[in-house]
């Protein structure tokens, strides 16, 4: 999964969250359904090369999928992107505990359920929250902040307060220094 990081990265960010999500709910899908086969025909039935193709294809689903719920719930909710991003990411975090209760209950003792589970399931909560993501426009080239733009124009208060300076142990790491009488 992990390895997909960078170019999926740069595939989110060039071409928007869509186009990672399809590759992701595809990849999903096509991943998991043939490691189910295998597990179905025992060992042999495949070549430890094409298992672990198959096993990457997962992790790229994965990343791709991860990747555009964190860029899409950043972009939505500019203000508030700490809280905006734990959502995606402890659901992420929590699928895992979702998926195997779900097979534990319903279909109890058999991994080869699990797997077509992970497999389809996977495949359809990627593919269809795929309609449903939404990336406002104006956030993808807007400044961060009407900062940036005092800073740009060479604002002197603005630059001599955002100095930083070497405090007492006791006290914060980082302070921003002031002028007397502001």
């Amino acid at each position: 999964m992990y390895a997909c990081g960078l170019p999926v990265g740069l595939l989110v960010d060039t071409k928007g969250p869509t186009p990672a999500v399809l590759i992701g709910s595809i990849a999903l899908g096509i991943g998991y359904f043939p490691i189910r086969q295998a597990f179905d025909q025992g060992p042999g039935s495949m070549s430890v090369s094409l298992l672990f193709f198959f096993s990457f294809l997962t992790g790229l689903g994965s990343c791709s999928a991860f990747s555009a719920a964190i860029k899409t719930s950043a972009l939505n909710w500019p203000h508030h992107r700490g809280s905006a991003t734990a959502f995606p990411l402890s659901a992420f975090g929590l699928s895992a505990f979702f998926f195997t209760s779900l097979s534990g209950v319903a279909f109890p003792h058999s991994t080869s359920n699990f797997l077509l589970l992970l497999s389809a399931g996977t495949f359809i909560l990627v593919f269809v929250s795929m309609f449903f993501m939404r990336v406002p426009h104006h956030a993808l080239y807007a400044k961060l902040s009407a900062l940036d733009d005092s800073y740009d124009a060479g604002d002197p208060d603005l630059s001599a307060s955002l100095t930083l300076t070497r405090t007492r142990s006791g006290g914060s790491k980082h302070t921003t220094t002031q002028e007397p009488g502001k």
